[in-house]
Formats: structure tokens, sequence, C-alpha cells
């Protein structure tokens, strides 16, 4: 079994289905020798997640796009995230990766059992964990300096964020920091490094300084070039982050750009009842027809001075392109903030980027995904009850209500939807007198407390292919665990005791990968 496995609106995802589907032999190869699953990561989570753990085991890597193979009772062979069709000089391709795992397989069938048995003890290592230590107290402190620690010695004192080529925003990390800083046991190096890295991605290419919002991630350390998809889950999580930012550190600007990324959702991803659709492609219609990158987004200077002429040009280059970091190649760049303005230039560029926008907004637009997710509305009421916590907007008590009443009237399934859902409304019951609100957060709660227990553990996934295994509830690229949401939302309805032997249980799995389970730390 291979299973293709990427985020819905991602370039390289797309791509490289493209690509494979685009070379007959390779395809047709596919289709003769395997049986080819395609699915995207919201569609079928639960086997995502199973793609992303044989991914880390296997090649020490984690991401989108990615394949996997299984062998037909469901055990992981091996994974691989994007590689290009055919070798090159740093990089194995994947058609003769492809045929080797394939030859492997029909010609020496116990050997890949085997290796594939010996995998599996990378999973059963946390069972052993548990069982050897699951009965020692969990040392709240400790676990959080670790986590500290461990979360500093990731960051790019120079860049800001974490790590030294693509960055994510590590949103779970940034929100644990500036709560450690809000209650005052953060060394300066932290303050300084949350701020450096809030101040990045606000001047950066991956924060679209003429619509507002957020681009997905960066492609590069400094932010400069982003990957071009615009999904909802970015911008709700990353609004709450900033509003916490204004209020430990005092600076208003990082609340402002969260007003604006809210008003972003509300102009452009917001439906008629309120709801959220997923969000934006990367690609859209450039030159010669053809599906480009980013094509919506990016600009050249002559482009520029066509609509606004030569000195308004100059200005916006001072201001958004006078270095050569965020150019895609030779003409086209992206915005990011790289030059200071004086105050005659200052008062003069939003009339500059009101008509670029208008003349961008008249492009050919990427293709708008209408799914609606249960979680992306749970986490826009989240950003949204954060603002009103600040701004009592009756605009956005309006919206807030009808994504209330959608989260009180759907079914919900995932277990990350069932966290998220109860949480978001637990949230917006402590701000809105609702006689049905708590009933619902109550249901949701007890629904939480019936999932399958093994060793003690809530494994916040139904059971899948590693039947022997248990799953691990840890944080991803999209967002916390959903037993960080779980803890929460047990506290809030002062269910301590599910509470502390929640914590208890996974004190060992805490100890073993903190970073992993930041979400969770942090509720300690």
């Amino acid at each position: 079994v291979m299973v293709y496995c990427h985020s819905a609106l991602d370039h390289w995802g797309q791509h490289w289905l493209r690509e494979i589907e685009a070379h007959n032999d390779l395809s047709e190869s596919i289709n003769a020798v395997t049986v080819p699953v395609k699915i995207t990561v919201d569609e079928e989570p639960e086997l995502a997640a199973r793609v992303q753990e044989v991914l880390a085991v296997t090649s020490g890597s984690q991401g989108w796009p990615a394949i996997a193979w299984f062998t037909p009772n469901g055990n992981p062979i091996g994974a691989t995230p994007y590689r290009p069709l055919f070798d090159g000089e740093l990089m194995r391709g994947f058609a003769p990766m492809f045929i080797e795992i394939i030859e492997a397989w029909h010609g020496n069938r116990e050997n890949v059992e085997a290796d594939v048995e010996d995998m599996r003890g990378a999973w059963r290592f946390y069972q052993q964990i548990i069982q050897e230590h699951g009965d020692k107290p969990v040392k709240t402190d400790v676990l959080i300096n670790m986590l500290e620690a461990h979360i500093m010695d990731k960051a790019d004192s120079l860049e800001g964020g974490f790590g030294e080529s693509l960055k994510d925003y590590n949103i779970t990390w940034l929100s644990f920091l500036l709560d450690r800083m809000a209650k005052g046991h953060a060394a300066p190096s932290v303050h300084k490094h949350v701020e450096l890295s809030l101040n990045a991605i606000m001047a950066g290419g991956v924060h679209d300084h003429l619509q507002g919002g957020f681009f997905r991630a960066s492609t590069d350390a400094a932010w400069a070039i982003p990957f071009f998809e615009k999904r909802c889950v970015d911008q709700a999580r990353l609004i709450p982050l900033l509003y916490q930012a204004t209020a430990v550190t005092g600076k208003p600007v990082y609340a402002e750009c969260a007003d604006r990324c809210l008003n972003y959702i509300y102009d452009y991803l917001r439906l008629e009842n309120g709801t959220c659709v997923y969000g934006f492609e990367a690609e859209s219609i450039g030159a010669d027809q053809q599906l480009i990158n980013g094509a919506a987004y990016t600009w050249s200077l002559s482009g520029i001075a066509d609509i606004i002429g030569e000195d308004g040009a100059q200005l916006i280059a001072k201001r958004f392109l006078n270095d050569e970091r965020g150019f895609i190649d030779d003409e086209f760049g992206c915005f990011a903030v790289r030059g200071e303005l004086n105050d005659a230039e200052r008062e003069r560029l939003p009339e500059l980027c009101h008509r670029l926008l208008a003349a961008r907004l008249e492009r050919p637009q990427p293709q708008r995904d209408e799914r609606i997710t249960v979680s992306n509305q749970a986490l826009v009421l989240i950003a949204l009850i954060a603002s009103l916590r600040r701004d009592d907007d009756q605009r956005l008590q309006d919206w807030a209500k009808q994504l209330a009443d959608y989260l009180l009237s759907v079914e919900v399934e995932q277990t990350t939807d069932l966290a998220l859902c109860a949480w978001a409304l637990a949230d917006y019951a402590q701000l809105i007198e609702r006689d049905n609100i708590e009933s619902r957060v109550v249901a949701l709660a007890e629904r939480l407390k019936l999932l399958p227990l093994e060793h003690g553990l809530l494994p916040l996934e139904p059971e899948g292919v590693f039947a022997d295994v248990v799953i691990v509830s840890s944080d991803s690229a999209d967002g916390a665990s959903a037993l960080a949401s779980t803890i929460a939302l047990w506290r809030h309805l002062s269910w301590d005791s599910e509470v502390d032997a929640l914590i208890s249980a996974y004190g060992p799995l805490l100890k073993a990968a903190p970073m992993a389970h930041a979400s969770i730390i942090s509720q300690l």
C-alpha cells in the first residue's frame, strides 16, 4: 500500500503529485504493483499522523508532502518527504527509491518484514517508558525548565524563529515563552528572542503587507519568501499569540497586527453564516496562462511603476524590495519591510499600498478552498474571544455568536475537533452567558473521557494500524496537541482528578520528548 499525503493547499504537494502522474511509466508501475492511496491531512488526520510517525522513524524528517509504504496488514515499510523523480547530485530520486522498495518486497520479503519488525521497536519504546516509569510523580518545574532550555537551544538569534532554514511560526513555543515572561520566570535572552521573532514574522515576506493575513510558512531562514498558501488555521492561531504579546510586552503593534489579521479573515475567508473556508491555494494563473506559485502576490518594479508611477515605485521599493532576499527570480519579488521611511514617505505609503492592492485583486486570484472544518471554526472563535476581551466590538460579537451557534449544532467526530470545539465553547461561555453552551461543553468533554484507555493513557486517536502501540498525542506544525485542549477543558470543568491522572500517565513521555509535547507542558 502506497499512501500519498499532503496538505490541501500546499504548492509542493500538488506539484509533486502532478510530476508523478505526468510520468506515464512511473504512474503505470505504481498502479500495477501497489494499492495507491491519496489523502490530505485534513481528510484523514489519523492516517496522516501515522505517515508522519513512519517518516520520522525512517528518514528523521517531518512535514508535507510525504509518501509512505505499508505492508498489506498495515505495518510500515518506509517513507520519504518530497524529492525529485530522478537522482540528482545531492538527493536520491523518488523513482529509483520506489523501484528498490518494490523489488525488495517481491524479491526478499522475509528481510523486509524483519526490518519492519525492528522499526516497530521505535514505537514500543514508548510503551516501555510508560510501563517502567508511569507511576513516578511528574516534577512540573523540571519539565518546564527543560522545555525552555530545549526551545532556546533551537533559537535563531540572527533572523528570529527556530531552526536554520525553513521557518514555521512555532506558535506553541512562542506562546510558552510569552507565558514564562508574563510570570517573570524568563531570562532577558528569552525576552529578546521572542520580540525578535515576532518582529521578523510581522516584517517578513510571510506577512501579506497589502491585503493582511499571513502565508503558511517561510521557505528560508530570513522569512523572505513564503509558502504562498494562505490558510485559515494560520491566521486563527497567530491572532491570540499577537494579543498575548501585547499583553506581555505592552507594545500595541502586535495587537494592531492581530486586528488586521482578524479583518482579513472577516473580509476574505468568512461566509454569510459566519463560518470560514479553509483558505487560498498558492498557485494562480500567471505568465503564458500557466499556474505559477505566488503569481497573485509577487511584483516587478516595472509592474509597480505602471500602476503608481516611477516615483511611487521607488518609494515602494525602498520600503519593501530594497535587497535581493525577497526576489524569487531576477524580476519578481514579494514584499517584506526592508527600509526606513521619512515622515513624508510614511504619510504617502498607505495610499500607494491601497492602489497596489486594488490592482493586485484584478489579477487572476488563487482558487479558494471552500471546505468548512470544525477545528478551523473553533480556532477562529477562540481568536474572536481574544479580541473581544480587548474591545467589545458589536460586529465581532455577532460573528462570534454565529460561530458558537455552528459549534453547538454540528456533528463532531474527530478527536482534535472534539477537543477544540469543546474548549472554544467553554472559552465563549466565560464571555457570554447562555444556558445551552455549558451542557454542550460537558457532553463533548464526556465523549473525550470515553475514548479508549490503554495503560491509563488517553491516546486521543482511534486505534489505527499499529494496534499494539500507544499513539502519542504530540504537537504538529499545524497546531497544539488535542490533549492540551482536553486538559484546559477539564480544568475549566474542575475535573481535577482526571487532569492529574492524565498528566501523571503522560509524564514519562513528556520527559522523553518535551519539545514534541510543548503544548501539554504549557498546561502544567
